[in-house]
């Protein structure tokens, strides 16, 4: 990935986050990415996720433990889906 399409990748993953954010307070919760996994799904037309999988995959991300996303943990994953996009 080259500077300036991880610059727009990082932009695009901080206006997602800062929008599901819903109480703004730079975490997002179980719930707020399970309304991104969602909208993802929708856009892809995929199958929505289970709550088994948002379950295990919040896990996997949250690697601090404190039951939320920070955008650091946050941006792990959004990489992972702008590349299966572009």
């Amino acid at each position: 990935m080259s500077t300036g399409e991880f610059i727009k990748m990082t932009k695009e993953a901080r206006e997602i986050f800062d929008s599901y954010d819903s109480n703004n307070d730079g975490k997002i919760e179980k719930s707020e990415l399970k309304l991104i996994l969602n909208n993802i799904s929708k856009k892809l037309g995929l199958p929505l996720p289970t709550d088994n999988d948002i379950n295990k995959g919040f896990k996997q991300l949250d690697k601090n433990n404190n039951n939320l996303l920070e955008f650091d943990e946050f941006i792990v994953f959004y990489k992972q889906v702008y590349d299966q996009l572009h």
